[in-house]
Formats: structure tokens, C-alpha cells, sequence
């Protein structure tokens, strides 16, 4: 009988089978923790209600529609409204649906950067300790916004990228993941534009070109979509926060202070923010400086805006992208930096008084959270966590437990027919639980086409995207009833048009020509120099204009 000897495997070899299993249990052991982590620090914010209000109508048949009268698109997330939706439809359930969603896709992003990690285990170490330890990103993994897909989205873009495969398959692949990742927040055409061009400029291939670009068809169809239904390319929102008129000046302090919260109360956040990208510009790693410059180019964006009242939510994705980086550094170069990123991680994580690693159901209480600041930027999941914390959630009570939720349905318990309010505050909970009885009118006019496009009030305390606003004498009986009584006549005259796009019916005639005109701006001289007294405070909201003179 012949003998078979078995030989040992070469000394090498050996080695790195063994830091392979190793570094797949680190994997497992991080995803874990991280599944924890985003378990304990669940939340959704009042922002999220206002996308999920409008989940609730569609999948009850009423449109993509706010309130369910006109055709107004309230939500800036056009992807992840659709896959909550989808879930929606069969769970018939917002919360929980909404966690639970917004956890499987984080932990699947978490995975995704770890697995993409160089075979080193100091690297997966340091990116996994990175991301957990990161304020922003836990927080933001599970409002009920759509910051977890775009996560996912931007791990799996830089993926295929950074594999580069000159194939017109590949090329529809990488133009297609980028698209879904813009039509999942328009602005993150920052992030993915430029290593899209710079993988199609290397490939020197005109087919691959037309490839990138079929795969860049749905956000076409989406925005032909959106004119047509709404007609208007971009949601409300986005009117009515770049139309507020607030002053250059004014929007770089107010972004000053988007940087001041990661320092003080996130600093491992603003630490791998401005370390990587420095490190790889002086590696001259020439293959991810269109990653580096996206990064400077989205927080060039930042500051133009006046950065975002939510501290840290427009962080994450530059965030993540650093991560992505550090992660597949070259080891024997960068060893000793690698190592001192992740001990001043961990130790940060642990330090920080606010730290996800200490974070649990007592969050939103004041002897662990102090509130809000007067720099209009804060954190917010320390403000409606008591509220909506998953740890404090109680099934089959009203859930999120906030004021304005509890008010809403104080207002349509007696309504037969559809209740009309102006100015209840943040409108998330409040129209979520109000449903389709009632109709909300918000002095930051981020529901309301005409607001939205009326002159903002900044005053000295403001918080970025939420510029107050009047409201037009005669506006709010014109809701009720049905009949233009708007005193002036230029207002009046612009609401009738905008009626036209949306309440009246898709196929009626002349709105096509209607929406033409009003994109081409045709209509916007209706919206000047309106006279102060033809504006009346938002019932509830004159302690905000104590100064008169500084209404425009």
C-alpha cells in the first residue's frame, strides 16, 4: 500500500492563513459590537417622520404627496423613501420597520469596509474602532434618514472603482451604483462625480463612457419624473433652503460651528476627516486623490450652505470615505501612524463624555445630556432620544411620545373633514400622526410651495435650513376654503399658477406650458419686493420677530 506524506504547508503560507482566520474573527467580533452599539443608540428624528408621512399616503394609495391635497415632494431621498416603502407596504408599521431597515443596511456597510480592508489586522482594527467611536456616524445610522444607504452605496461605489476593470459591464456597473447613490441625496454628486471621471478618463474608452452613461439613466427618469409630478426638479425643501437670502457672512459662522460641535463633542470624527486625506496627498497616491478631493470638494459645500443644525449628519459620508482610505494604506509605510489613529480612536471612544460607547436609555435625560446650545447647531439625537429612543420605546403606545405627536391627534379627534394648522413647530411627528385630517402649514416653509419661496428673516440665532418666514395675509383662509383670498395681488396671482401644478390633474391642459414657465423663472417677478403689510406672523411665532426692521 503506498504512503502518503503529508507535508506542512511553507512557513509563510502558514502565517498567512492563520491572520486570514484571525482577522475574520476581529470582523465578526467588530460587527458585532457595532450591532450592539447601533441596538443602544437607535433613534428617529422628527425630519425622518416628515419622508415617512409621505411613505404612509403612498402606500395607502393617496400619492407621493405630504399633504394629501397637492403634490408637493417634501423629502430630499427619493431611494430610500422607495425601500421603506416597499418594507412598509407589508409591515404596515413605520418604526420599528424603520430601525430595523436602517440597521441591517448599516451593519451591511460596517462589513462591506471591513472585508475591503487591507489583510492586515492593525487595519481592520483601526477602521472598525474608527467608525464605532464615531459620534456622528452611530447617531446617524439609525434617524430614520437616509445616511445608512448612502453609506452602503458609497462602500460598494469605491469598491468597484478601485478595481477598475476596463469593461463597458463594469463601467455600467460603476455609473449605475452612482447614480443610485445620487438619487439617494442629490448632493452627494460631490462625492461620486469625481472618482466616476477619473476611472472612465483612465480607461480611454468611448464605449465605456456610454456605459457609465446608461447607467446614470434612472436619476434621468427620476428628475423627468419629478417635473412632471411636482413640477419642479428638486424637492421643496430645497427652495426653501437655498432661497432664504442668508448672507454669506452669516452662513460661514453658522458652519464655524458645525466644525466647533465635531471638535468638542466628536473629535475622532474631525480627526480622521483631516488626517487621511492628508496622509494620502503626501503619499502622492495618485488613485485616491479624486476620493480626497471629493472629500474637500463636499466640505467646501458645508460651509457654503452654512453647514446643517443636525451636528455631524453631513459629515458622515466624507467620514466614511477616510475610513475606506485608511483602511487600505500601504502597512510598512504607514505602520506607525495607522497605530497612533487607532489608539487615539479607542481612547477618545472611551474618554468623550458623549461617546456611543457609553450611550444607553438614560441618553436624552439632563444629567447626561445638557441640551441645546444658542450656536443653532446641536445633537439631536440627544434631544428627541427620551422620545424616541429604541431602549425607551413602549409597543403599542404612541410612539415616538413627543408633544407635537400627541397634539396633532388632539386636533383630528373630533375632525370629520380635514383640519387646517399653521405652525405647530418641527412638522415630522406632528403631520405623521396627524395623517391625511390634517393639513400643515410650517413657517420654514419646507411643506409649502409658497412659503418656500417667499423672502426668509434671519435673525441673529438661526439654525442652517431653517429660515423663518411670514405668511401672506388671506393665505391661510384661502387653504380653509378653498378660494384664492390672498390680499395681494401678485401672490395671488403666482398661487393660482402654482395650483395649476399641484392639484390639478397630470393630463390637464396647459400644465405642461405651466410648468415650462415657471422653471424658466417666467413667474418669479410675481414673488418681488412684496410689501411687509401684505404679511402676517405665523400664528404662535412673533416672540421670534421682535425686530421688525429686519424683515427684508
Amino acid at each position: 500500500m503506498p504512503v502518503t506524506i503529508e507535508t506542512a504547508p511553507p512557513m509563510n503560507q502558514s502565517i498567512q492563513s492563520h491572520s486570514r482566520i484571525h482577522n475574520k474573527t476581529i470582523i465578526g467580533l467588530l460587527c458585532l459590537a457595532y450591532t450592539i452599539i447601533l441596538t443602544r443608540t437607535a433613534w428617529i428624528c422628527d425630519d425622518a417622520y416628515i419622508t415617512l408621512r409621505t411613505v404612509d399616503n403612498f402606500t395607502q394609495g393617496h400619492g407621493l404627496r405630504w399633504n394629501p391635497l397637492e403634490r408637493v415632494q417634501t423629502y430630499t431621498h427619493p431611494l430610500w423613501l422607495f425601500l421603506l416603502s416597499s418594507i412598509h407596504i407589508i409591515t404596515r408599521e413605520v418604526y420599528y420597520t424603520t430601525v430595523s431597515l436602517s440597521i441591517i443596511v448599516s451593519v451591511s456597510a460596517f462589513f462591506l469596509v471591513l472585508t475591503g480592508c487591507r489583510q492586515s489586522i492593525i487595519h481592520t482594527i483601526m477602521c472598525g474602532t474608527a467608525l464605532i467611536c464615531s459620534k456622528s456616524f452611530t447617531d446617524y445610522s439609525t434617524s430614520g434618514l437616509e445616511n445608512p444607504l448612502t453609506h452602503l452605496l458609497l462602500v460598494i461605489f469605491i469598491q468597484l472603482v478601485m478595481k477598475k476593470r476596463p469593461s463597458r459591464k463594469w463601467s455600467f456597473i460603476c455609473g449605475l451604483t452612482a447614480c443610485l447613490g445620487i438619487l439617494n441625496r442629490l448632493d452627494t454628486i460631490l462625492i461620486f462625480i469625481l472618482p466616476l471621471t477619473h476611472y472612465l478618463i483612465q480607461l480611454r474608452n468611448l464605449k465605456c463612457w456610454v456605459a457609465a452613461g446608461l447607467g446614470l439613466f434612472p436619476l434621468v427618469a427620476w428628475e423627468l419624473f419629478s417635473l412632471i409630478y411636482y413640477g419642479f426638479p428638486f424637492p421643496n425643501t430645497a427652495y426653501a433652503k437655498l432661497m432664504g437670502d442668508i448672507p454669506l457672512m452669516l452662513r460661514l459662522d453658522q458652519a464655524f460651528y458645525s466644525f466647533a460641535y465635531l471638535l468638542i463633542r466628536d473629535p475622532q470624527t474631525i480627526l480622521i476627516l483631516a488626517v487621511v486625506p492628508a496622509m494620502v496627498l503626501y503619499a502622492k497616491i495618485r488613485a485616491w486623490i479624486p476620493l480626497c478631493l471629493g472629500i474637500l470638494l463636499y466640505l467646501a459645500y458645508i460651509i457654503w450652505i452654512g453647514g446643517d443644525f443636525m451636528g455631524g449628519r453631513f459629515f458622515t459620508t466624507p467620514f466614511l470615505m477616510a475610513v475606506i482610505m485608511a483602511g487600505r494604506l500601504p502597512g510598512k509605510r504607514f505602520k506607525k501612524p495607522i497605530v497612533y489613529l487607532t489608539t487615539t480612536t479607542i481612547i477618545l471612544g472611551i474618554t468623550m463624555p458623549l461617546s456611543p460607547l457609553k450611550s444607553g436609555s438614560d441618553y436624552g435625560h439632563k444629567s447626561v445630556w445638557h441640551g441645546r446650545d444658542d450656536s443653532g447647531v446641536n445633537d439631536e439625537r440627544g434631544f428627541y432620544y427620551n422620545n424616541s429612543g429604541l431602549l425607551r420605546s413602549s409597543p403599542g403606545e404612541i410612539f415616538p411620545d413627543h408633544e407635537f405627536a400627541r397634539r396633532a391627534l388632539e386636533l383630528i379627534s373630533n375632525a370629520d373633514k380635514p383640519v387646517f394648522v399653521a405652525d405647530m413647530g418641527p412638522v415630522g411627528y406632528a403631520g405623521y400622526f396627524g395623517g391625511k385630517r390634517l393639513h400643515l402649514v410650517d413657517h420654514y416653509g419646507l411643506v409649502d410651495p409658497l412659503i418656500a419661496r417667499l423672502p426668509g428673516i434671519w435673525l441673529d440665532k438661526w439654525r442652517t435650513g431653517h429660515t423663518h418666514r411670514m405668511v401672506p395675509r388671506g393665505y391661510l383662509k384661502t387653504l380653509r376654503t378653498g378660494q384664492n383670498q390672498i390680499e395681494n395681488l401678485n401672490l395671488a396671482k403666482w398661487y393660482d399658477h402654482v395650483l395649476d401644478l399641484t392639484r390639478s390633474p397630470l393630463t390637464a391642459p396647459g400644465r405642461i406650458r405651466e410648468i415650462i414657465r415657471f422653471n424658466l423663472g417666467e413667474y418669479d417677478h410675481l414673488l418681488q419686493n412684496i410689501p411687509v403689510k401684505d404679511l402676517e406672523y405665523f400664528p404662535g411665532t412673533r416672540e421670534y420677530f421682535k425686530d421688525p426692521s429686519k424683515i427684508p
